[in-house]
């Protein structure tokens, strides 16, 4: 099979459903980006050959991968709740609109299992492949949304983990839509003796960004929840139960562009147009180290530049509350206005405010290195915020 885009044309429907298994999220979208980059190469040479996917859902992300690859895909979801029944009817309309799914298969798999005295189920009683062997990849999609997924999950993972050890195992999530449970599913995975590693985080584009500052548990959540303003991300788990196991190079990027959903903010914010450049409107933001290339004067608007030498503990523009404000900025009248920029950290949206016609800009910060951050900013950019 060619080794080109993947085709997304499978199409899946949306119902109000008692869980979240109604509609396709985000995560499924990007997890589909990173198998699609990974699947020859970082997963096997030739790619996987039996998939099986938790909680599938519409069954999307899965019907995906059977649709552009030469494999056998197993799709599991409970029955309670109509679940069971809404990924048939996913499954029949796709394979009814004549797309070559033959190798998808269902089957119940109920969590709930695993809360029942005496532990797990029987390993036996495990889905496994039509070929009777052993599954080489196991994939899931943000499928924490309450307190019996947090202590189910890692469970559920132990035992297709202790029953195909060669198995890799993949689990998109979505960081701060439920801050306690992220931290406390994490800790489970440890408390049944697994380890996990972020392979890659939506907006990501440097090795630094990718790894233990988005850890849920490294420096005691610290790294995770460091964000006055904290955005919902994508990030991709690789899950192991050995620590020492690292199959891929946590530096990828590869969840940043989906391109099976419409973009959302958190997209729009990483829009780059160059390495180390952020394009926001007419306005264009020199990162550290890059270079500053435009032909006006930096204090013309049709070219909004500003250089940023030091972004501090925050202030790249790329976070999504900042990217809309420095959006919305554009648009106002600035002329002989004052501006307070309340929790300033580079000063980038201070700067702005000058750039634009503001006459003065206090910057705020309880964070002195961001204070030192803004006034750097400001030297290189020929403005002062006081």
């Amino acid at each position: 099979m060619s080794r080109g885009a993947w085709k997304r044309d499978v199409v899946t429907g949306h119902q109000a459903m008692t869980t979240t298994g109604g509609s396709t999220w985000d995560a499924a979208f990007r997890l589909c980006d990173f198998l699609e980059a990974e699947w020859h190469g970082g997963l096997t040479p030739d790619g996987p050959k039996a998939v099986l996917e938790l909680g599938a859902g519409t069954g999307w992300l899965g019907m995906t991968v059977a649709r552009n690859c030469p494999c056998h895909v197993c799709l599991t979801e409970q029955a309670e709740g109509g679940a069971m029944e809404w990924l048939q009817e996913n499954l029949a309309q796709n394979v009814a609109a004549g797309l070559p799914l033959q190798g998808v298969t269902l089957q119940e798999l109920d969590w709930n299992a695993w809360e029942a005295p005496g532990g797990a189920p029987a390993a036996a009683s495990l889905p496994r492949p039509a070929s009777g062997g052993a599954w080489d990849l196991l994939i899931g999609s943000d499928l924490i949304y309450s307190e019996v997924g947090v202590r189910c999950l890692p469970r559920v993972l132990k035992s297709f983990i202790e029953e195909f050890p060669e198995a890799t195992m993949l689990y998109c999530h979505t960081l701060h839509r439920f801050d306690d449970f992220d931290l406390e599913f994490c800790r489970a995975l440890h408390d049944q003796g697994l380890a996990y590693q972020v392979v890659a985080a939506e907006g990501a584009s440097r090795s630094v960004e990718v790894g233990d500052d988005l850890d849920p548990l490294d420096d005691e959540g610290q790294g995770f929840l460091q964000e006055l303003f904290p955005a919902q991300r994508v990030v991709v788990f690789h899950i192991t139960r050995d620590v020492t196991r690292r199959w891929f190079s946590p530096s990828l990027a590869r969840c940043s562009e989906g391109t099976g959903a419409p973009a959302s903010v958190s997209a729009k914010a990483a829009e780059v147009a160059e390495a180390d450049v952020v394009q926001v409107g007419q306005l264009k933001i020199f990162l550290p180290g890059a270079e500053v290339t435009h032909s006006h004067d930096p204090h013309e608007t049709e070219e909004l530049v500003l250089r940023l030498v030091n972004l501090g503990p925050f202030g790249s523009g790329q976070h999504p509350t900042t990217f809309l404000m420095l959006k919305a900025m554009q648009e106002m009248t600035w002329a002989g206005l004052s501006m307070c920029d309340y929790g300033c950290g580079s000063g980038v949206l201070g700067l702005l405010a000058l750039r634009l016609g503001a006459k003065r800009c206090l910057g705020v910060d309880n964070v002195p290195d961001a204070l030192l951050a803004a006034q750097d900013n400001a030297r290189a950019n020929e403005c002062r915020i006081a």
